[in-house]
């Protein structure tokens, strides 16, 4: 018997595509249960955000519209067949979700400087790290952000790498 999550209960894939700043920790544990189903279901929290209203300004834009944009036309095709964005850097944050401590895993040439930035909801810079090609590993206390879902930028020699997401609890 195939099982679906219509199936299983109607308001799990209601819930899994909202915002998690309006539905909370339902999100993430619909999200839980819907993976289990597909697990290759990607979500973008920034776009289900501004959709819904959350992230907008006065002026009826979007906080990270631009964000989104770069990350819309950054996307290419992976031998998955899902959309990623493309990496040339070896970049990992971890874990994540988190709560005291993230580990930043990267790989940099002599020449390359890099740095983390972690931004709030309002695009606010709470966190700036700078990595330095010497170190492989990095670990940094952030046990004084609220919990919620912030983004980051990955950047080396100033030029944007990565971004994502970073769910602190």
């Amino acid at each position: 018997m195939y099982l679906s999550v219509q199936s299983f209960n109607p308001c799990i894939s209601v819930i899994q595509t909202s915002c998690p700043y309006v539905n909370g920790s339902a999100v993430y544990k619909a999200r839980m249960i819907y993976s289990s189903l597909n697990p290759l279901i990607d979500y973008n929290d920034m776009q289900l955000c501004n959709s819904a209203g959350v992230y907008k300004n006065s002026t009826g834009e979007g906080l990270f519209d631009n964000e989104n944009n770069w990350i819309n036309s950054s996307f290419i095709e992976s031998f998955t067949g899902k959309n990623k964005i493309y990496s040339a850097t070896d970049f990992l944050i971890y874990p994540n979700p988190t709560n005291n401590e993230i580990r930043i895993s990267y790989t940099l040439n002599s020449n390359e400087n890099a740095e983390l930035l972690i931004y709030d909801m309002l695009g606010i810079t709470k966190v700036k790290i700078e990595l330095k090609p010497e170190n492989n590993i990095v670990v940094v206390p952030i046990h004084f952000l609220n919990a919620g879902v912030y983004s980051y930028r990955y950047l080396i020699n100033n030029e944007q790498r990565e971004t994502g997401k970073l769910i602190i609890e």
